[in-house]
């Protein structure tokens, strides 16, 4: 993807047992590179997982008490693929070294003591073919990201076919509601980049759909019961408080609030509106669909609040008009829906 602007900076972990490494190891690349350093192979996994989007070389020893550098370079590769793996080794480990290559768990060995031009060289390919690497996804996630976006879009039309008129106000009012954007929620892999990968998903989020509409079909007229049924799904899902207030002046209101953090906040927000734009719709997803519809039939507007039980940041809030007085067509609610993707970022969903 051609651009003007530099590259970021990529930041590097270094992990090994012995501190006076990591002190010389900062001294020698810290000027250059972002430096990121852990004692033990555990910790160095910890900071990977927490700092991912800011690492893209991990330099572990091989020799550590607890955990040898190969077997944390192993899991690095499992779980951040694109993540650029080295190891440093002693003469007497080099058989440990040459297997761990021959695994594919890293890019490159470099015998220790290093000497601190050669391991610059070696740092600066491997940044090099971190870039290369990223952007390569970046293009990849932006053509799948487009495919995605047109099956989310084939889902609304599927919904739309036997609609009724209530189940319109709904999806026009789920897409009126859709947050600015949608963070990703986790690394990228190369089965995102698979079209059969992501045809089997869209299968099986259609066989979810299907199963759920149908055996919620007796519940449009029950509000109460499709709001339990709304509130068992989040609990399935979600470690989660939930309360709901028929509220005095008509407006319905409900009230998430998360165990986990900010994250899981965004994580609830991403699994009610998974129907229309995540890879995998999620049950609570579906559910709140037919609560917007039981809304829509008893013409109540809602009032829906997400907020972390720690941690920072403002709740989410949106509030929910069903109760529309002017029809809405099928061609009015895609049309509100491509409005909202057209203004997304979609290479980031």
């Amino acid at each position: 993807m051609a651009t003007t602007e530099p590259r970021s900076r990529c930041g590097i972990l270094y992990i090994d047992d012995e501190e006076k490494s990591l002190k010389y190891f900062r001294l020698a690349f810290g000027e250059k590179y972002p430096i990121f350093t852990a004692l033990s192979g555990e910790e160095g996994l910890d900071t990977l997982r927490r700092e991912h989007e800011r690492i893209g070389i991990l330099v572990s020893d091989q020799r550590m008490p607890e955990m040898k550098g190969a077997d944390v370079l192993g899991v690095a590769r499992q779980e951040f693929p694109n993540v650029v793996r080295i190891l440093t080794t002693a003469y007497s480990n080099l058989e440990d070294a040459i297997a761990a290559v021959n695994k594919g768990h890293i890019y490159q060995y470099v015998v220790k003591p290093w000497d601190t031009t050669e391991l610059g060289m070696v740092l600066q390919r491997a940044a090099d073919f971190f870039h290369v690497v990223s952007e390569r996804d970046e293009l990849l996630a932006l053509k799948m990201s487009t495919l995605q976006r047109i099956l989310c879009g084939d889902r609304v039309r599927w919904l739309l076919l036997n609609a009724s008129a209530t189940r319109l106000r709904a999806l026009a009012t789920l897409i009126d509601a859709l947050p600015d954007t949608m963070r990703p929620t986790a690394p990228r892999t190369n089965v995102d980049f698979q079209l059969g990968s992501l045809l089997a998903r869209e299968y099986a989020n259609a066989a979810a759909i299907s199963d759920i509409l149908a055996r919620s079909e007796d519940l449009s007229n029950d509000l109460a019961a499709t709001l339990q049924a709304f509130t068992e799904a989040v609990k399935n899902t979600q470690s989660a408080e939930i309360r709901f207030d028929a509220g005095t002046n008509g407006v319905a209101e409900i009230f998430i609030q998360t165990a986990g953090g900010f994250e899981k906040s965004w994580k609830a927000v991403q699994g009610i509106f998974s129907l229309l734009v995540q890879r995998e719709t999620e049950p609570r997803g579906v559910w709140f669909l037919r609560v917007l519809e039981s809304l829509a039939l008893a013409k109540r507007p809602l009032r829906l609040e997400i907020r972390s039980a720690e941690g920072p940041g403002d709740p989410f809030q949106f509030r929910f008009a069903t109760d529309e007085a002017e029809p809405i067509s099928p061609e009015q609610v895609l049309g509100r829906l491509q409005e909202r993707f057209s203004a997304w970022d979609i290479a980031r969903l």
